[in-house]
């Protein structure tokens, strides 16, 4: 069985990532440095979590997949985020399942961290909800990196000798 997951985090330094992960590797991601002191300990986070067999491995048809099921997506997030403001006793993460009408299993979790109020993280499910299209429009394909700590080490020494 595959795994999909969109992840949107914030970091405590202001920083704010969002990307898409196939099968646990990093197919598409957006960094946006905070302005704060390097620190990236989480404030909260969101992630669209998806199970399921046949799900699309190719960056591009993974963007398009998650794009024709915006309305599913951006439905949870919607109501989601009205439970928040309305209030809810729940334990973090919160979990919202999607329907979906192709057997694919979907769900929507968040959680804040550091005491960030239920609304605080209501208006983030919202503004997900209005940015999503162009969100995952607009991620860049991962590149992974072909050089190791170790080279990556070797590399700075002999800078260092110059």
């Amino acid at each position: 069985m595959d795994k999909l997951e969109f992840y949107h985090q914030k970091r405590s330094d202001g920083g704010l990532r969002s990307g898409i992960d196939f099968n646990d590797e990093r197919v598409l991601e957006s960094f946006v440095p905070g302005t704060q002191p390097e620190d990236s300990t989480l404030l909260w986070f969101i992630d669209v979590r998806c199970s399921g067999e046949n799900l699309p491995h190719e960056p591009e048809s993974i963007r398009n997949w998650l794009l024709n099921r915006s309305e599913a997506i951006q439905s949870a997030l919607n109501e989601l985020a009205e439970e928040l403001r309305a209030g809810i006793d729940n334990g973090w993460p919160l979990k919202k399942d999607i329907l979906t009408q192709d057997g694919i299993g979907m769900a929507l979790y968040c959680s804040a961290i550091r005491r960030l109020t239920g609304r605080q993280i209501s208006q983030v499910l919202s503004d997900l909800k209005t940015t999503w299209p162009d969100l995952i429009t607009h991620l860049d394909a991962y590149e992974h990196s072909n050089s190791s700590p170790v080279d990556a080490f070797a590399l700075a020494g002999k800078l260092d000798e110059q």
